[in-house]
């Protein structure tokens, strides 16, 4: 179906035309005549018209169709009477003419045209009724099948011809006269000689009088007469009052393929439309008698074909122009349609060579949508925008609708469906079921489902199909054929631990539950028990057959850092870690509360060491640092020590004037912690082995102590 848009704009000067000046009625057509006494245009449409081979009537206020009466085969030129009784119309698909009675709605007579023995049937190019007549015609006629097609001009008198024609080959191919004066008037617009030729009428027929050059030049040219003057649709004008017509002037009209001219009978206006070859029209307005250009109208939308020719119905500057595919139907008028007029979105679209319907709402008696349809659908097979109008009383139209997009789309890719995981599934398991396919935005499951992702617990055939935005379907997707298993998933296995934050060289050991024949951890092993000592996310996957199993949540195992040994160094008494922060000081072993800080001050003789833990994790100890401190207590002979004999075997004695209980501490010599005890007078090392050991006596608050090298023998 042809499909054409709606006028959306003039422009007349600067001032904006609502769209409502614009009617078209998408009839295609072969020529369009106005009977004032009915008010109607008078359409005779191509075989290609959806009311094809007819007379159609159409009410211009509204653009809709009266009626339709059939001809017969490509009814075309028509010429009306002056008391407007009759069309007469040239037919295409036969050498006739038909007589057609406007009151009666009926054709009153047909006679034939004749036909050549070598070049065919005889066909109406043109016709005219003769002034004061409305029986008598003069027809230009042609023949299809040679070129130049001219056959001569003939005159019939109620279908008799007379006797007498003007010659063939070169001649007038178009026609017209003006009551003005009666005469006829020619025109050869098929070959280069381009002559105006007036036509001498007499009881005997026609002859042809003084052909005139250089007045009008151009080819598929048409001409208007009006009182005295004859306007070409190329700009001309001719004043034939007189025995010698006369150039009298031209309007600059700008021409890119096809024109057509329309002198106005209630104004000193002479109208010109044309059509480029992207089928855009230009309307403009001359005055008569100036030459000058009044205005312009540039139409911003689309009517196919060609150009037949332009007339005016009415008054006030109603216009219309046919083409091949349609009639554009002008009026300058204002409605008196004061609602706003919505249009539901709907269905936004669908696929190249899918029709789409579009609905206006109902309540209202006629309704004109910018695709050229009129009723309350309109039918919709090219992408663009569309809108509705609705007419007055007086046939001016409404404001236009919100307009609606309508899309189309190619038919999208066949969609791939897949299985989440194998296309396997366990007593009680459900699976996934995934389309892919990339535009679609709507899917149709065989299930019924209509989402991209489905999930599944039964075993059968599956497959899906996708839709577009605009509900174009695409082909069946593959088939997935899931089969049932006779195992089933166990229960999510539980991982032994608790902590999962070790420190560098320790070890997280994670056992599985028992009874499965499978294990599959995440790191690769496949015991049910594994050892982790580095960070890592593990979990475990456990079950009898490799397609039912079960997996355990994930554990994050982190292994910190274990901060490096150690070291003291010393200025006096002030001793240093070498690490600035985890700190812990001990002295002879045992820690010291509060000493956590990088600097230790030692007021005690004894052996210090330093451990550093960082985020739990614990170096190993330092080396013992020996620190030998004057005691701050005076030392008497009352309160002396002293250790004997030494060498020793095993036994010592201890001197300890004024202390009742000393305390005894024994390292080796790499400064390792050996024995640490209260005693009182003696003491036996026989379990230590022969060798060199430090041995520190002080009293019970470390005010006083002394430090002796032992040699056990």
């Amino acid at each position: 179906m042809k499909i054409n848009n709606l006028v959306l704009s003039w422009v007349l000067g600067t001032s904006a035309i609502n769209a409502q000046d614009v009617k078209i009625v998408p009839l295609p057509n072969n020529d369009m005549v106005y009977v004032s006494t009915h008010d109607r245009l008078y359409l005779t449409t191509s075989s290609t018209s959806s009311h094809g081979n007819s007379l159609c009537i159409i009410y211009p206020y509204f653009g809709t169709i009266d009626t339709c009466i059939f001809l017969g085969s490509e009814p075309n030129v028509m010429a009306l009477t002056e008391d407007e009784k009759f069309i007469y119309i040239g037919m295409l698909g036969s050498p006739e003419i038909v007589k057609f009675d406007v009151e009666e709605n009926m054709i009153e007579t047909r006679f034939s045209l004749g036909s050549d023995p070598f070049f065919g049937a005889n066909l109406a190019e043109d016709i005219v009724v003769l002034p004061g007549t409305n029986h008598s015609i003069i027809v230009s006629l042609m023949n299809t099948g040679i070129s130049p097609r001219h056959r001569g001009v003939v005159m019939y008198d109620n279908g008799v011809a007379r006797a007498k024609m003007t010659q063939e080959h070169t001649g007038s191919n178009i026609l017209t006269t003006t009551p003005y004066n009666g005469k006829i008037y020619g025109y050869n617009n098929e070959t280069t000689e381009f002559g105006f030729r007036n036509l001498i009428v007499s009881d005997s027929g026609l002859t042809e009088g003084y052909v005139y050059s250089a007045m009008i030049n151009g080819f598929g040219t048409n001409m208007e007469a009006q009182d005295s003057f004859i306007y070409s649709s190329l700009g001309q004008v001719l004043n034939v009052n007189g025995d010698t017509p006369r150039l009298v002037g031209k309007y600059d009209v700008f021409l890119e393929w096809q024109s057509a001219v329309e002198p106005a009978i209630d104004s000193n206006v002479v109208y010109f439309i044309t059509l480029n070859h992207q089928n855009r029209y230009n309307l403009y307005t001359f005055d008569k008698s100036t030459f000058l250009q009044m205005s312009h109208r540039e139409v911003q939308g689309t009517l196919s074909g060609v150009m037949d020719n332009l007339i005016q119905w009415g008054y006030h500057g109603k216009l219309a122009v046919n083409t091949s595919d349609g009639v554009m139907i002008l009026r300058n008028c204002t409605s008196a349609f004061e609602e706003t007029l919505t249009l539901d979105p709907g269905m936004l679209g669908g696929c190249y060579g899918d029709t789409v319907i579009l609905q206006a709402p109902t309540g209202y008696s006629v309704y004109f949508w910018s695709n050229g349809g009129v009723g309350l659908t309109t039918e919709v097979v090219q992408e663009g925008d569309y809108f509705f109008q609705v007419p007055d009383d007086s046939g001016c139209l409404s404001a236009p609708s919100n307009a609606v997009h309508i899309g189309f789309e190619f038919p999208p890719s066949q969609p791939y469906a897949f299985s989440e995981s194998d296309e396997e599934i366990c007593l009680g398991e459900t699976i996934n079921l995934i389309a892919d396919g990339g535009a679609l935005t709507k899917y149709q499951w065989s299930t019924g489902d209509t989402t991209r992702i489905i999930n599944i617990s039964e075993p059968g055939k599956y497959h899906v199909l996708g839709y577009t935005q605009f509900g174009c379907e695409s082909p069946i997707s593959n088939i997935i054929n899931i089969t049932q298993l006779t195992d089933s998933i166990p229960t999510t296995p539980a991982l032994n631990i608790s902590d999962t934050t070790i420190c560098q060289g320790s070890i997280i050991h994670l056992v599985a539950p028992g009874g499965y024949q499978i294990y599959e951890w995440s790191n690769g092993n496949t015991s049910q028990d594994i050892d982790v000592d580095q960070s890592e996310t593990v979990m475990v996957r456990v079950g009898n057959n490799p397609a039912c199993l079960a997996s355990s949540d994930m554990i994050n195992v982190n292994v910190m850092f274990t901060p490096d040994q150690p070291f003291i160094s010393a200025n006096g008494s002030l001793l240093a870690s070498s690490h600035p922060e985890g700190n812990q000081w001990f002295l002879n072993g045992l820690v010291i509360e509060g000493a956590t800080e990088q600097f230790h001050e030692a007021t005690i003789s004894g052996f210090y060491s330093v451990q550093v833990t960082i985020n739990g994790c614990s170096s190993a100890p330092s080396a013992l640092y020996n620190q030998l401190t004057t005691a701050t207590g005076e030392i008497t002979a009352e309160k002396s020590i002293s250790i004997y004999p030494n060498p020793t075997s095993g036994l010592i004695n201890i001197s300890q004037n004024g202390y009742e209980k000393l305390r005894l501490e024994v390292f080796d010599l790499t400064g390792r912690y050996l024995i640490s005890k209260i005693i009182t007078q003696e003491e036996d090392l026989s379990d230590l082995v022969a060798g060199n050991y430090l041995v520190k006596l002080s009293s019970l608050d470390y005010s006083d102590a002394r430090t002796f090298y032992l040699s056990k023998i």
